[in-house]
């Protein structure tokens, strides 16, 4: 449809946001000491503003309040990492010049990619918006911190965004206007978000006209085909021979769990007469749009923009709200509001409804703006008479203001990005990022960057601010990077700084550039490896054994680290190991030790894997891995029909009921007896329990046929083991005899 805000709109009714609290690892200046001076943050909350029509991406607002004794935060940085190990945006912090009215995220152009587009502090309230180049599928983390104007980080906090996206429908008049002559109107619907299957929509239809009489009967019911996002409904008037007044077609989307709908629910068209002598009918004045109440049934009620062009900082824009019909009595009018102005951010919100007092014929609306220091161009207001008792909306049923920005509108500069010395090196040789700008230099531009990459902020180089300034006068400036020397053996590794758009800014091509660390430590002569000397462990008090061995010089100890892995659980099935072990001097080999934990648990064999690890000293030879394996000494029984076969004519069945771990002690296994076959009739009785005897893993319960004249076909014996606290049962817990029947 060609009204932007409508089709920006993705209604909020169908997106819930929640949000969570927490300190978040992983921030860029999460490692640098926070002064005594540091901004502090509270809970975020979040809503979901807008998703672009395809359902691709997403404007979410969010709102946390601040504390910041320095009072410093306006020109400072708000940071948000986008996911668990994602990228960080980051955008300046502008201060509104009007309080205490929210000023806060615009949601204006979609941006190339994510991107914090407007961060606004109003007295304690930091209001942010962020633009995700896809909505979450589920719940997306986020990382939210700031940085005060002197440098010093809050501690991070987390928030966690969760959308259910279902789409919006949404009725525009696209042929509003219909006529007895031939000409028939044209509701269109649109659906947001998928289109991979049909949509099917149903609606009312009101107003003044009479479906059947003045236009064909509709079906109330429009489907919206696959891969298609809109359908029409068509009005088609029916020719009579009176003199009528103009009359009124109102569709409204009937509400449903498949959809939405939206302040757009509903649309009118009219039906214009083509024979004369119509009475004058009208009481509403033919110039406002408004079609009348000719036949006494009803109200209509049109809006018009009176004012149609409201300015930051004070001019306001007006809408004038019309009734048809005079009445000493007030009415109340209910209206929506879009556009591509925000309420509360870039005007003062609007209510939603206005009184038309008694004895009056209209009443207004007024568009106040909100002054701020963004630019951001002309947007819209858009409000749009909705149905209610009393009325119905008239053919002038939507009107709109737009509200003019005082602040420059163009982007002065384009910044881009280089390594103009792409190789840094352990200890000192340093790389250099040049981030240049475009266009007037009469002024210093402050230029905000992410940074990711491979290297590791302040362990493989000095951590870096997240801003540079480019100085008046210059079209220049740089960013270093100091590696910081270490003794581990590193492969090289990698800074990467990417451009943020910002005020002032719009970060151009190239955005990103990639400086590299190389290593300066050479590998160890000493190489260290693994072997499971002991590789069999149990529960009954066999240990395992790892023996970790180096070459090269023993004349020092050598701490060598290790990780576990494996089926079994460090604490739960053995006793938790310590992640190194010390080779003593003057010794080429350690050992590490696994010591089952013994329970009451039947489990299989489980495995504990050490793996050697890169460390100062050595380097990790192969085999670099060993396995060592833990027995269980707990039973675990199953059960199998040896013999499946059993007959009258003398053929005896057999279950035979098998068990693991300790064969010590005599073992009672309990069972229960199904099947066709009657217990005690069809064979010997069976009792409900078998003894595996100490020093076997089996025992038998044999299935004895009773021999009757009976015909009865073959009949089945299902035996099936029963839990108990002496051993556990396996996946194998039941099976069947067939008895077969020898009479005629």
């Amino acid at each position: 449809m060609a009204d932007k805000g409508r089709i920006g709109l993705l209604l909020l009714a169908a997106a819930v946001a929640t949000v969570a609290l927490g300190a978040a690892p992983g921030a860029v200046d999460a490692a640098r000491t926070r002064a005594e001076g540091a901004p502090k943050l509270g809970k975020v909350q979040a809503r979901l503003l807008r998703v672009a029509p395809a359902g691709t991406s997403g404007f979410w607002s969010l709102t946390v309040k601040v504390a910041d004794a320095d009072r410093d935060l306006v020109r400072g940085l708000v940071r948000i990492r986008v996911g668990a190990d994602g990228p960080v945006v980051s955008r300046r912090i502008a201060a509104a010049k009007r309080t205490p009215a929210a000023v806060g995220a615009h949601v204006q152009q979609r941006p190339r990619r994510s991107a914090i587009t407007f961060a606004t502090l109003s007295g304690t309230r930091l209001r942010v918006t962020l633009f995700l180049d896809r909505p979450p599928a589920a719940t997306l983390p986020l990382t939210v911190w700031i940085v005060d104007a002197g440098g010093n980080p809050s501690r991070p906090v987390g928030a966690s965004l969760r959308t259910r996206l279902s789409p919006l429908v949404t009725v525009e008049a696209t042929e509003p206007q219909a006529s007895e002559d031939g000409d028939s109107a044209v509701f269109t619907l649109e659906r947001t978000g998928s289109t991979a299957g049909e949509l099917a929509v149903t609606y009312t239809t009101s107003g003044t006209a009479t479906a059947g009489d003045d236009y064909d009967e509709l079906t109330g019911e429009v489907v919206i085909p696959e891969d298609e996002s809109s359908a029409e409904v068509a009005v088609d008037p029916v020719d009579d021979r009176e003199g009528e007044a103009e009359e009124t077609v109102v569709l409204t989307i009937r509400p449903s769990a498949a959809y939405a709908s939206g302040p757009f629910a509903t649309a009118t068209a009219t039906i214009a007469d083509d024979d004369g002598g119509a009475g004058d009918g009208g009481s509403g004045d033919e110039g406002d749009g408004n079609s009348g109440d000719e036949d006494g049934s009803g109200v209509t009620v049109t809006i018009t923009a009176t004012s149609p062009s409201a300015a930051e900082p004070r001019t306001t824009g007006t809408f004038t709200v019309r009734r048809s019909a005079v009445s000493p009595a007030p009415l109340a009018v209910s209206y929506s509001v879009l556009g591509t102005a925000e309420p509360d951010f870039d005007y003062d919100e609007l209510s939603g409804s206005v009184t038309i007092p008694g004895g009056s014929a209209s009443a207004t609306i007024t568009v106040d703006p909100i002054d701020d220091l963004e630019s951001e161009g002309t947007e819209t207001v858009t409000l749009g008479i909705l149905p209610r008792a009393g009325y119905t909306p008239g053919s002038l049923s939507r009107a709109t203001v737009t509200i003019a920005d005082d602040d420059s509108g163009n982007v002065s500069a384009i910044v881009t990005v280089t390594a103009t010395d792409a190789s840094a090196v352990e200890p000192a040789g340093n790389g250099t990022f040049t981030v240049t700008r475009s266009g007037p230099t009469g002024s210093a531009l402050s230029v905000s960057y992410s940074i990711s990459g491979t290297a590791s902020a302040g362990s493989d180089y000095t951590a870096l601010s997240g801003s540079v300034t480019i100085p008046a006068g210059s079209t220049a400036a740089t960013i270093t990077v100091t590696p910081i020397d270490d003794a581990a053996v590193e492969s090289s590794e990698t800074v990467v700084v990417i451009m943020l758009d910002d005020t002032g800014y719009e970060a151009g091509t190239p955005g990103q550039a990639t400086v590299t660390i190389a290593d300066n430590d050479a590998a160890s002569e000493t190489t260290v490896t693994v072997a499971a000397t002991d590789a069999a462990a149990s529960e009954d008090g066999g240990a395992g054994t790892f023996t970790l061995t180096r070459t090269g010089s023993t004349t020092s100890a050598l701490v060598v680290g290790y990780a576990i892995g494996g089926s079994a659980t460090a604490g739960g099935d053995y006793g938790a190991l310590g992640g190194s072990v010390t080779i003593p001097a003057g010794s080429t080999a350690a050992t590490v030790t696994v010591t089952p934990l013994d329970d009451s648990l039947a489990e299989s064999a489980e495995t504990v894997v050490l793996t050697v690890t890169a460390g100062s000293g050595y380097s990790v030879g192969a085999p670099s891995s060993g396995t060592v394996t833990i027995s269980d000494d707990e039973a675990a029984v199953t059960i199998a029909a040896t013999d499946a076969e059993a007959a009258e004519s003398g053929g005896s069945g057999t279950f035979t009921v098998a068990r693991t771990g300790s064969t010590a002690a005599a073992l009672t296994v309990f069972y229960t007896v199904a099947g066709t076959a009657t217990n005690g009739a069809d064979f010997t009785a069976l009792g409900g329990s078998v003894v595996i005897a100490a020093g076997d893993s089996t025992a038998t319960i044999v299935v004895g046929p009773i021999e009757d004249s009976s015909v009865e076909g073959a009949e089945t014996v299902v035996v099936t083991l029963s839990t108990n606290a002496a051993y556990t049962v396996g996946d194998a817990d039941e099976a069947t005899v067939t008895i077969a029947d020898n009479d005629q």
